[in-house]
């Protein structure tokens, strides 16, 4: 349950005016209404059979987060060797300078939806609802999607192994995984009462003194129908604010849904030493320092030299460089800088 998709200019209701749209789903929690974003890119992709739906939680001055993401992910040969899409959800900002990059943003690349809350760490559940309906009101949990993806912004996705992973064990017929999540578990952990952490629950928020086995956030995967099931759900199960445990504990344990453990596939805390992905690993927790953007492109690299043929065709698709917007947080701001996203790693596929 990490702060990483938490953004730190976040601290009071933004005072941007936004126009919200009117949900269809009324089984879905009261939450504050989605801004009128039509995320083109992503309703398009849900509106025709889709095999993965990368549904990310992101923060308003991540910018080059979401840019690494586009560059793996959501790059065209990627998405159209899975037949997958990726959408970010956002909440508001006060900082009036990251709301208008971030708005333009949304425009320009159609896959960014901006949610009517604080982004900050204790509205995160508020995120994952705003999220579910969106994607619910928009087609993109019907039948025409297999699979969606959860993700936090810092984490490299092995594309090929999971487009193995979902076609042995997810795949439509397949029944025996029609209500299961599949992620690193985290079983029976006990709420923090010491008020001096930031993840201090009281009592009066959660009486039992451990938590059902839940998630961790940063990267699991289910049927899209599953996804639906937890949306629906939100309007019966009380409202926590740590959301890992309730869309993933709370909301499963409501709906009767299974968790299966892929641990052993997932790297969420790589030590510092770490050069490659290995080809056993499903999701890479590449780290939150802009300083290691640079690192996530090379683990990208290691990725595609996995797959030689489908490696090459689509670093063929990748301009050389990419090009970071300009930092943002504190009041201060650095250049734009470009780095090489794959490095010495172009030369070996």
């Amino acid at each position: 349950m990490p702060d990483t998709n938490t953004s730190s200019t976040a601290k009071t209701t933004s005072a941007a005016s936004v126009s919200a749209v009117t949900t269809t789903t009324s089984s879905f929690a009261t939450a504050e209404n989605v801004t009128n974003i039509p995320g083109s890119k992503v309703t398009n992709a849900c509106g025709f059979p889709l095999r993965v739906l990368y549904y990310v939680h992101t923060a308003p001055d991540h910018f080059h987060r979401r840019r690494v993401l586009r560059d793996t992910i959501g790059n065209p040969a990627v998405t159209a060797f899975v037949n997958s899409t990726v959408v970010f959800f956002v909440g508001k900002t006060t900082n009036a300078e990251v709301s208008e990059e971030v708005r333009a943003e949304a425009e320009c690349e159609g896959d960014l939806v901006l949610l009517d809350h604080v982004d900050t760490y204790r509205n995160l559940t508020l995120k994952f609802i705003g999220a579910t309906k969106w994607l619910a009101d928009h087609r993109c949990l019907s039948s025409s999607t297999d699979v969606v993806v959860k993700l936090d912004d810092d984490v490299i996705v092995n594309v090929f192994l999971l487009a193995s992973y979902v076609e042995r064990h997810m795949a439509a017929a397949d029944t025996r995984n029609s209500r299961t999540i599949h992620c690193a578990t985290m079983p029976h952990l006990k709420p923090i009462r010491n008020k001096k952490y930031k993840w201090f629950v009281s009592k009066e928020e959660y009486a039992n003194d451990t938590y059902p086995p839940y998630c961790c956030g940063a990267a699991y995967l289910m049927k899209a129908s599953v996804l639906a099931l937890l949306g629906e759900a939100t309007g019966s199960v009380p409202f926590f604010w740590v959301d890992d445990v309730y869309s993933t504990g709370l909301l499963t344990n409501a709906t009767n849904v299974t968790l299966v453990n892929i641990r052993r596939m997932c790297n969420i805390s790589p030590p510092a030493e770490t050069t490659a992905v290995k080809n056993k690993t499903l999701f890479f927790h590449w780290g939150q320092r802009p300083a290691l953007f640079k690192r996530a492109y090379r683990f990208w690299a290691s990725v595609l030299r996995q797959n030689r043929t489908m490696g090459a065709r689509i670093l063929a698709t990748h301009e050389r460089f990419v090009t970071l917007p300009a930092m943002k947080g504190k009041g201060k701001k650095r250049k734009g800088r470009k780095i090489n996203q794959t490095g010495v790693q172009l030369t070996v596929l």
